[in-house]
């Protein structure tokens, strides 16, 4: 079996370009998320953004990589929205990649990640409303919903998005993260 790879993408040309392919390639996470298909500025916005308060140093955006073939997208933010926190925005696998087992893998590679931060106690994603199947996929890495609901980033302002947290593991004799989060039963 082919192995799969996460590496960090620094914006160059061909990075954008190859973010930009896999943006186009998943038009139904777009359309869920944004509520329109990828422009193309897409990807340059998704290296370019950052949520107030954060600067280049809190993000990171990696490529998954199978072989030669980029065939996903994580980004983080370290520390947002707050100091033990992770958002990770966007989890995307081009939609021929997805329900393979890749997201699950791609999942382990992240946290694989995470763990060297010592601040940090859970990954937060908010996920849009209508992006239900994504709470599938959320509950089967160890991500609960919060019940905790924010805006989503699409011309309708009605639109939400439901926040979901993953707690990590605690450090020897630690506190058990996530327990000042509620979580739904």
């Amino acid at each position: 079996m082919a192995e799969l790879s996460m590496h960090e993408l620094s914006g160059r040309p061909a990075e954008v370009a190859a973010v930009q392919r896999l943006l186009e390639e998943a038009p139904e996470y777009h359309f869920r998320v944004y509520g329109r298909p990828a422009d193309p500025q897409a990807a340059t916005r998704l290296f370019a953004d950052l949520p107030a308060g954060r600067t280049f140093a809190d993000k990171f955006l990696f490529g998954l990589r199978l072989d030669d073939q980029m065939i996903g997208v994580i980004g983080l933010v370290r520390g947002h929205p707050l100091p033990e926190t992770v958002l990770v925005e966007p989890f995307l696998l081009a939609e021929s990649w997805q329900h393979r087992g890749w997201g699950t893998r791609a999942m382990a590679l992240l946290l694989e990640r995470v763990q060297a931060w010592p601040e940090v106690r859970q990954l937060r994603v908010e996920l849009p409303a209508a992006t239900r199947r994504g709470g599938k996929f959320l509950t089967r890495v160890g991500f609960r919903p919060t019940g905790e609901w924010v805006p989503t980033p699409v011309p309708d302002k009605r639109a939400a998005s439901e926040v979901w947290v993953r707690p990590l593991a605690p450090p020897a004799g630690g506190p058990v993260p996530g327990e000042s989060v509620p979580l739904r039963a």
